[in-house]
Order: structure tokens, then sequence, then C-alpha cells
């Protein structure tokens, strides 16, 4: 299924209310560690909100697919690295309120980069960054991606 807009009716409180939402396919989230410790980043435009965005590597579950396959296609895709090692550490609906998205994030501990092979009207950079140097983009508003904001917390939050 792409996207469709639903209109469904709900009794809240006795009294019948219509909700209207985007149902759309889940995605898949990868939270991408080298051997050295870096996490890698992805910095793309984003034409919803008009700007260039630094976010972790992400992107849909096509029909068919599994979440991990997804990651594994999504890692590979975007940033060039294939995962050694790959571990679900969430789920988790980023807009509960306006689509029926669920994102599937992962763990990869990555080993060595190929090459990038993104999809027509991407243009992605790979960057890397400390986890230190990661949070402090997030604490300067320099990363603004909620599920970008997600991962590193988590990531952040399994080493305390």
């Amino acid at each position: 299924m792409a996207k469709e807009v639903v209109n469904k009716k709900m009794l809240i409180r006795g009294r019948e209310v219509t909700f209207t939402f985007l149902s759309t396919k889940d995605a898949v989230v990868i939270v991408p560690r080298t051997k050295a410790g870096k996490i890698v980043l992805v910095r793309q435009i984003r034409p919803a909100v008009d700007e260039e965005l630094l976010e972790l590597p992400a992107g849909g579950i096509e029909k068919g697919e599994d979440p991990l396959q997804a990651a594994h296609r999504e890692l590979a895709e975007e940033t060039g690295y294939a995962a050694r090692e790959i571990k679900l550490i969430s789920s988790f609906y980023p807009s509960p309120g306006i689509t029926t998205e669920r994102m599937y994030m992962y763990l990869a501990e990555v080993g060595e980069q190929s090459g990038q092979q993104l999809d027509d009207g991407e243009d992605i950079a790979v960057e890397e960054y400390s986890p230190e140097e990661a949070w402090d983009l997030v604490k300067r508003g320099e990363i603004r991606d909620g599920k970008t904001i997600v991962g590193l917390s988590l990531l952040r939050s399994s080493r305390d």
C-alpha cells in the first residue's frame, strides 16, 4: 500500500467522531556504528520542510519485505555500508495522531564502506561523528529529525 487518506468513525464518550489520518507503509531506521565507534549519519534535503537535515539512515519497508531485510537494504543504499551485526533496539509510532507508520530501529555494527546505491531523487552525503559529537549536535539544535533524536537517545542511554 502506498499512501492513502483514511476517514475512520469512532465512538468517543458516546459521540461519533471522524478521524482523518494517512495510512502508509512502515519504515526502518538504522543506527550505524563503525569499528572505530563513530556514528554514521546522512545529510539530505527534505522537501517537506525545505531544509537540509542530518539524520540516521532510514527508509520505507517495501511490499513483501520484512523490517530486517529493509534495514540491510536501506543501510547499503544510503551509506554504502553493510552490517556485520544488526539488532532491533526499538519500534515506535513517530506520529500516531496523523499516520499509521511504525518505525523499526536497528543498531548496526558496520564494516568497510563500499558505495552508495541511491534511489532517484536522493542526494545524500555520508558523515561520521563520535557519539558525543552527535549528541552535541542534538543539544545545539543542529539535529532536528525526530527519529534521529530517538536513536541517539537510545544509544546514549544504553551506555549509561
